[in-house]
């Protein structure tokens, strides 16, 4: 498309004018590739007039600042954790003005070498643009230097850990042990069997309240989260670098309300007869809420109870099976997809997923027998 800014003059030369300033050149396309020089120019001159030698750190820095009064504890953490370890210490010291698509892939596939996943690569891309943009940085580039940037390959599909219906068991068994003195050896055990029984992430756990359960209707809402997050606030160097929070569900489809199966109203029965006169499901004997940390060490102390640490696969190997309290949201999910008259759909909403896809992508495997039973109803 031609320039409507060149002219043709009578003599047939070619001009046009810049700033009150006329440049004429004797063909059509040199005029205009002049004219592109100067502006690009211009353009260039004026980043520097705005942006001086600022460097990505100053600008992230900057940027980092105006995040931690907007959205939630645990997410601000995250931007927090990301520019101080995967943006500033590689491209911190690259000066604004000379950021290039180059520079902006060799950095993503240095993270990419490094080890770090998928997803922090991709948010380390995500939150520089946001700075760049926040800035108005990008709309001064002549090139967007992130057009042609792509994310590394990378193999780092997590795989699913999860326990069979069969190790469950084991692990419900030892969660609600008894002493000689019929005295549960841990007090909040119960809380286990409630987990893999629902799919409910641990923090939605930590955060229920006895108002959220409703054992007439036999149904649990879940509307809030507890997290563990670094602490803003602190001002002694006695005080906690972390704290729990209770903040409301990273989306809407979190918001849900599970029916209780039978073994999860027995569980949180005996909870009730623990807690019932404290305003927390997950109380200590003296009402304060369990901490996040606290009810993760005693998960994995009752995971070694169940001797998880031994847990033989598939092929008869023994294997160490001790995994973090999200596991049983995993077995929940995996354990009732498996079975014959599964609803994907349903599994989804009970999980909280935004979209169904999430719930088929995350637990849907197909096994090499089910493939060859399939091809069989050909026959």
């Amino acid at each position: 498309m031609s320039n409507k800014r060149i002219h043709q003059r009578k003599d047939g030369n070619y001009y046009f004018k810049l700033h009150g300033k006329t440049y004429v050149r004797a063909k059509r396309k040199d005029a205009e590739k002049y004219y592109a020089e100067l502006v690009s120019n211009e353009k260039r001159r004026k980043l520097i007039e705005d942006y001086g030698k600022a460097d990505v750190r100053t600008l992230m820095v900057e940027w980092l600042e105006i995040q931690r009064s907007t959205g939630k504890p645990s997410t601000f953490d995250r931007k927090e954790q990301i520019v101080n370890h995967q943006i500033i210490p590689y491209i911190g010291k690259e000066q604004v003005i000379g950021l290039t698509s180059s520079i902006i892939q060799k950095w993503l596939n240095d993270l990419s070498d490094d080890g770090f996943s998928k997803s922090t690569i991709k948010k380390s891309k995500e939150y520089l643009q946001a700075s760049l943009r926040f800035h108005k940085v990008l709309k001064k580039f002549e090139d967007n230097p992130f057009e042609d940037v792509k994310l590394p390959m990378s193999d780092d599909t997590k795989e699913i850990v999860y326990y069979t219906e069969k190790e469950l068991k084991k692990i419900y068994a030892a969660a609600t042990k008894k002493t000689a003195s019929k005295e549960y050896v841990y007090r909040l055990g119960d809380a286990v069997i409630v987990l893999g029984q629902t799919g409910m992430r641990s923090g939605e756990f930590l955060a229920l309240t006895w108002d959220d359960i409703d054992f007439k209707s036999q149904t649990i809402t879940i509307n809030k989260t507890r997290q563990h997050v670094k602490n803003r606030s602190k001002s002694k160097a006695t005080d906690p670098n972390y704290i729990d929070v209770i903040n409301k569900p990273k989306t809407k489809s979190s918001i849900r309300t599970i029916p209780m199966s039978t073994d999860c109203r027995k569980a949180l029965k005996r909870l009730y007869k623990l807690n019932g006169e404290f305003k927390y499901v997950a109380s200590t004997e003296k009402g304060t809420p369990i901490s996040v940390r606290n009810f993760a060490r005693m998960f994995r102390d009752i995971l070694y109870a169940a001797e998880m640490d031994k847990a033989v696969d598939e092929k008869g190997k023994t294997v160490n099976k001790i995994y973090g309290p999200h596991s049983m949201r995993h077995s929940f999910a995996t354990n009732l997809i498996n079975k014959k008259d599964a609803n994907i759909a349903i599994v989804s909403a009970l999980l909280g997923h935004a979209d169904v896809s999430v719930t088929i992508n995350k637990y849907v495997h197909t096994k090499d027998e089910d493939k060859k039973q399939t091809i069989k109803l050909l026959d």
